[in-house]
């Protein structure tokens, strides 16, 4: 499954990392007994998350599919636990509401500052973060709000983006940049789709449609940390 395409030229990709955060389910269900979680709940930042169920999918895949990673063999994986991942990447602005800094690159004092054009861009995705500045906001937000926040493992993501599906992409098979925001130029089609658009620039979280279970930019716009 090709799980990430990058958006922009690797030059600048290259000093990008990638923020998803988890919140535990068993802490985001007080008086809950007996009821059917909700598929959507909020924090105290207004981040919002989606049920993802517990269930089996198959990781990686399968040798056929055109351009995999040679390290994706396939293998079944359990999901033992329901849990709550967030339906867009952390933004700009919630992430400085913790953390207390702004590192992005597309930002009105970022290093792209002219690729996005004195936007307002608390709503863009966080980036230019490392794994460790990752980590340190969700340990954070833990503490603030007196919940577990974390990032999700790799097969927890994997699982999340795929929500049910066996194809190459969560939207099927073709996949092009009116669908994620990804190098129109360079990445210019996946399938029978025709080139799109071309950004230069990451964009609004949610700007595309969500997967099946709600989540959106799974695909495109930046690519994000893992747990592992």
């Amino acid at each position: 499954m090709h799980i990430i395409i990058q958006f922009i030229g690797a030059l600048v990709v290259a000093g990008f990392t990638f923020v998803w955060f988890t919140v535990d389910l068993q802490t985001s269900m007080h008086g809950s007994q007996g009821k059917d979680p909700p598929k959507f709940v909020s924090n105290s930042l207004d981040i919002k998350f989606a049920l993802v169920p517990a269930g089996k999918f198959t990781i990686g895949s399968p040798d056929a599919e055109l351009h995999r990673n040679a390290d994706k063999s396939q293998q079944e994986i359990a999901i033992t636990r329901a849990f709550y991942l967030g339906v867009f990447e952390v933004t700009q602005g919630q992430y400085k509401k913790i953390a207390g800094t702004k590192p992005s690159f597309f930002s009105a004092n970022g290093a792209g500052k002219q690729r996005v054009d004195k936007r307002d861009t608390s709503s863009y995705p966080v980036e230019r973060v490392s794994w460790h500045d990752a980590v340190a906001f969700c340990q954070k937000l833990s503490t603030t709000e007196g919940k577990t926040y974390r990032l999700p493992t790799e097969a927890e993501w994997e699982y999340s983006c795929r929500a049910g599906t066996t194809s190459v992409f969560h939207y099927g098979n073709n996949f092009n940049s009116t669908l994620g925001n990804i190098n129109g130029l360079v990445y210019s089609s996946y399938g029978k789709e025709t080139a799109g658009p071309f950004f230069r620039a990451t964009v609004k979280v949610g700007e595309y449609k969500p997967n099946a279970f709600g989540l959106h930019d799974m695909h495109g716009n930046v690519q994000e940390w893992c747990a592992d």
